[in-house]
């Protein structure tokens, strides 16, 4: 099982995303990956070919701020735990995923 990198660029901001698709239909829901820090969506490549082998979508972003994701100035993005969960919630509904499991490293500061 093969992991694939992606770019989207959402509201100005581009996410880079690692995504591992599952072989035929599934009725799994998709997961989304959330690293911790400090951490990128790479630290998740051992696990998303696992998922897409039993059947399961996985979506490992990077933050914006870390990994290959867009590291905008702080005039441009606040940088708050608000902002992270706008741009967050833009990014999934970027993608169209009405439901989905999510799965959260730790995240006491953003990269």
């Amino acid at each position: 099982m093969s992991i694939t990198e992606h770019k989207i660029t959402v509201n100005s901001l581009e996410w880079f995303y690692r995504h591992a698709e599952p072989i035929g239909q599934s009725n799994l829901l998709p997961v989304v990956l959330l690293h911790g820090l400090v951490s990128q969506s790479y630290s998740w490549r051992d696990i998303l070919p696992g998922l897409a082998q039993q059947g399961t979508r996985a979506i490992a972003p990077d933050w914006i701020g870390c990994g290959f994701s867009s590291k905008p100035d702080q005039r441009e993005f606040a940088y708050t735990p608000d902002a992270f969960v706008t741009a967050l919630a833009d990014f999934i509904q970027a993608l169209e995923l009405e439901k989905f499991s999510l799965v959260v490293q730790g995240l006491n500061k953003i990269c």
